[in-house]
This record gives C-alpha cells, structure tokens and sequence, in this order.
C-alpha cells in the first residue's frame, strides 16, 4: 500500500508525544482503547472511577456474535443458499458455545465462547434474539453483499507505545484498509468524530499509513459520520491521548 507520508510523520510525532508518558511505569502489558481513554479523561465515570471488572450481557455480545453471522449472510448470498439472519446467528452461537468453557461466566478473563457455554438456554435465546435484531438492521443499511466486513477479533489494530507496557487498540467493522468503518450501536454525539480520529491515529501509530476517510454508521438513526483524518484533527487526538495515558501511567504509579 503506498505510504503519502503523512502517516510516518504522524507515527513519529505520536510515538514521541506518548512513550515518555509510561517510561516510569514498571513493565506490565496493558491496552487501552477508545472507550478506556474516554473514561480516563473523565467522559465515562469520571477520571479517577475505577474500572469494574467487564462481564459479558446480550448487550455486549450482539457485535461479536453479528458480525461473523454477517460475514455467514455474505457467503450464503455469494453461494446462491438461502440463509436468515436467525439461522446465521444460530450458526455462530453454536460455533461459539461449542469452544466454550461451562461455568467460566463470572470469571475476569472469560471470552464469549466462554459466557454463552455458561448461560444455558436461556440465557443464549437472549443473546441471540439481541443479535438478529442487530443483524437485521446492520443488514438493511450496508452495501450487499459486502465484501469486507470483519469478525470482532479480525477487525483490531493494535499499536504498541512501549512494547513491554502499553498498546493502544481500535477496532474496525467493514470498509477497505483506506476507508474504514464501525458500526454504532449510538446517534453521533460530539465525540463521533474524535472516535474516528483516533481510529485513524492508531492505523498511522501501527503501520505508518493513514486512512483517506474513517466512517461511522449509526444503526438506531442509519446516519453516518464520516471523518478525513485531518492534521488539526490528529493533532486533538494526540492530546486526548496524552492526557488519558498520562492518568493512567499516574494510576499505575500509585497503585
């Protein structure tokens, strides 16, 4: 892929601003992602609110169980086989709870697979029926079939400030490498765009390229947000990244 330059110029100016700000932290491997730099600033929680443990719900789960039920609609449609989105979340539910380890719901480090091994009928019919209707709408307002749509775990970038303490993790959904997008379960708010900005920092932080234009699409309203990752916009990114690993570097200290 052909680097304009800017995005080296960004990983430089990024990589330089951050890694200072954890050079007293003792080695311990951490990720912080939007949502995480959002609270440190204060957006969610407060700055200081300390983080509860995360435990997965059918609220959480409808985006990692949709998009591969998304990527199964797209193959089916590829392959001329008829498919609902009940039965590609069915698919992808049973797939999920058939790596799953039973009883491991409650635990910090339990994964998807995990949550719906433990949750019994139940709990999976709630799950599942909280992904169709995400599916559903996600399918009546994308490009079909679409042809890049990523599964959870194949839509992260990673981008590592110190190697051996802090990474900083975006995630992607659909769109080609230049044009990315997520998909919102929320209207656009005064962070949208800051949230694409720092998507399109990390891709510049991880590989030195950055995107032409970052998308959001708003599933409750079908709006999308798109963003040109812009120097005044990068530059606002770079700040609020700043801030958050400073606190969190601070938090690490203290604790």
């Amino acid at each position: 892929m052909p680097d304009s330059g800017r995005g080296r110029a960004w990983r430089a100016e990024a990589l330089d601003r951050l890694a200072p700000l954890v050079a007293e932290v003792e080695p311990k491997r951490a990720t912080l992602g939007w949502f995480e730099i959002q609270r440190l600033l204060g957006e969610r929680g407060g700055a200081n609110a300390a983080s509860p443990p995360f435990r997965w719900s059918a609220r959480f789960a409808r985006r990692s169980i949709g998009l591969p039920a998304l990527q199964e609609l797209a193959a089916a449609t590829a392959d001329h086989r008829k498919m609902t989105p009940v039965e590609a979340v069915t698919l992808v539910v049973d797939r999920l709870v058939g790596a799953g380890r039973e009883g491991w719901a409650e635990r910090d480090d339990a994964s998807i697979e995990d949550w719906l091994c433990s949750i019994g009928e139940g709990g999976r019919a709630a799950a599942t029926r909280d992904a169709v209707t995400w599916v559903t709408a996600c399918r009546t307002q994308i490009r079909w079939p679409p042809h890049d749509v990523r599964a959870a775990r194949d839509g992260s970038w990673f981008a590592t400030i110190r190697k051996d303490v802090l990474a900083l993790r975006a995630r992607i959904d659909l769109g080609p490498a230049k044009a990315p997008g997520v998909i919102e379960a929320s209207l656009p708010h005064p962070w949208t765009s800051l949230g694409l900005g720092y998507l399109a920092l990390v891709r510049s932080i991880d590989v030195g390229v950055l995107p032409d234009s970052v998308t959001a699409l708003h599933l409750p309203s079908g709006d999308r947000t798109q963003v040109v990752p812009t120097d005044e916009l990068l530059g606002e990114v770079l700040d609020l990244c700043a801030g958050a690993i400073s606190a969190w570097a601070d938090q690490q200290q203290s604790g």
